[in-house]
């Protein structure tokens, strides 16, 4: 972090290939310095960055990267996703018959709470379950 607030270019010219910069929020004088190089040369896909901070609201960036930058917002997992399960949810809210319920995704009010608690986001699967049914234990 230390070497890109330094010398912003020079950082990202010592890397070839696409770059990954996580956090950027961190070193908002990155950001002056991709729109260089972008402007110099216009093949996408040169930057990917990531966060979980939305740069176009934060106050310290001065840089928009107006039309040199895609934003995509990454969702938390489903439910299904996080059973490795196909859904149907939509499907069945439009469909003509009444869903059916399946036995074998009955949850427990205790599951329920540590599924909350876990929440969708991939690192808090990192989280050991036991650790969260322990803490979901303490308000059900």
């Amino acid at each position: 972090m230390a070497a890109a607030a330094r010398d912003p270019v020079g950082f990202l010219e010592a890397h070839d290939g696409p770059v990954v910069l996580d956090e950027i929020q961190r070193v908002p004088d990155v950001l002056p310095a991709i729109k260089t190089l972008v402007d110099r040369e216009r093949t996408p896909g040169q930057f990917l960055l990531t966060g979980s901070a939305n740069i176009l609201l934060l106050p310290r960036i001065s840089e928009s990267l107006a039309g040199r930058m895609e934003v995509l917002t990454l969702w938390p997992f489903s439910q299904g996703e996080i059973e490795s399960c196909r859904e149907a949810f939509i499907d069945t809210v439009f469909s003509a018959g009444i869903p059916e319920t399946r036995p074998d995704m009955e949850l427990t009010r205790q599951e329920l709470v540590r599924r909350d608690l876990q929440g969708g986001i991939q690192r808090s699967f990192s989280v050991r379950r036991d650790r969260v049914g322990r803490l979901g234990s303490k308000h059900t």
